[in-house]
């Protein structure tokens, strides 16, 4: 792309998820915009004076979204996650992802409605969601478990911080008292099924995967998300980031050269 030499395609936390199973590498299903694959990507294009990344690395999708609301609350509105909407519709009202991003507006002081999401629509509908289930503690896990494990905490955490006054604020801007009472008794059902799953600490950043994300913006970034969130713990995700970056040289790496990974 002439006069654009700096590349970035989002790619959260959520996706780096990998592990080994019989000695092979298994990463996300979404594995195409990973970190290894970008890295590996990038360093095919270096040599004609581009690079490609992403600046979320470090960041759960729920961190995403809270940083949107609020520190870039005017963009907010721009925002499109949904992929079921139908023609002319910003969002589709009734799955996982359109709840999933209006419980984190509502649990940051943000408003759906701004998204395309229609409260009324979308908390009735998804009256019956439950989070992902624990699995048993000896059980082994493959990366889509564990993102769905992940994703599962970080909206409970958004429910348990949403104060009811914030939902009926939201909500009395109509006047059909049998439908406010509906939507209020679908989020009452979806909190009950939130009210016992185990959250553990409050998501936070991993500074480590900092040192994926380009110079030119490294030392900003950090310093935003430090201010924003806490620092998770290195040790749960070193070796993750190693088998990333191990994959990411394996595919560069000439046919001659490769050892196994």
């Amino acid at each position: 792309v002439r006069n654009v030499p700096d590349l970035f395609l989002a790619s959260e936390a959520e996706v780096e998820e990998n592990t080994v199973v019989e000695g092979i590498p298994v990463l996300h299903p979404h594995c195409m915009y990973s970190g290894s694959t970008q890295r590996a990507l990038q360093a095919l294009i270096r040599n004609y004076g581009m690079s490609y990344g992403s600046l979320t690395y470090p960041l759960h999708s729920s961190l995403v979204q809270s940083l949107l609301w609020t520190r870039y609350p005017d963009l907010a509105d721009l925002q499109y996650s949904c992929w079921r909407m139908d023609r002319d519709e910003a969002c589709c009202n009734q799955c996982s992802q359109c709840l999933r991003v209006a419980l984190c507006a509502l649990s940051v002081g943000g408003n759906p409605a701004r998204m395309g999401i229609d409260l009324h629509r979308l908390l009735p509908a998804m009256a019956d969601w439950y989070p992902y289930p624990p699995p048993p503690p000896d059980e082994r896990l493959l990366p889509k478990q564990l993102v769905s494990l992940e994703l599962a905490r970080q909206l409970v955490q958004a429910i348990q911080s949403i104060p009811e006054a914030r939902l009926k604020l939201l909500i009395d801007v109509i006047s059909d008292s049998s439908q406010k009472s509906e939507t209020l008794a679908a989020f009452a059902r979806i909190r009950k099924s939130a009210a016992d799953y185990p959250v553990g600490a409050l998501t936070g950043f991993r500074a480590g995967y900092l040192e994926w994300v380009d110079p030119i913006v490294r030392e900003p970034l950090h310093k935003i998300y430090a201010a924003a969130f806490p620092l998770e713990d290195p040790h749960l995700t070193s070796g993750m980031r190693e088998r990333s970056e191990r994959l990411g040289e394996w595919i560069t790496e000439s046919p001659g050269e490769r050892l196994p990974i």
